[in-house]
């Protein structure tokens, strides 16, 4: 889904996303498997186009043990541990 937003909601969303930062990278290079974090089929991907037409992108999977969560910047061939914040973030 891709829409237009209200310029509080993103300014308050981009300043909660500024705040996070991966815990951990979990595994990168050739074992990192996707489907094994949930990142083949994410549950969400974030993603912010710059005014150079620059795309970041974030992947979302699935939870850890603790009950974080697996994301993947982009194509990288990584997964990251990050907080579990990322899911009221991406509902909004």
């Amino acid at each position: 889904i891709q829409d237009l937003a209200d310029g509080s909601t993103i300014n308050n969303l981009l300043s909660s996303l500024s705040t996070e930062k991966s815990q951990v990278t979990v595994v990168e290079g050739e074992e990192f498997s996707p489907a094994k974090y949930g990142l083949d089929q994410p549950t969400g991907v974030a993603s912010i186009t710059t005014e150079d037409g620059k795309v970041h992108q974030l992947k979302i999977g699935a939870k850890s043990y603790d009950a974080n969560l697996y994301a993947q910047p982009g194509d990288e061939k990584k997964a990251l541990l990050v907080s579990s914040m990322w899911d009221v973030h991406l509902t909004k």
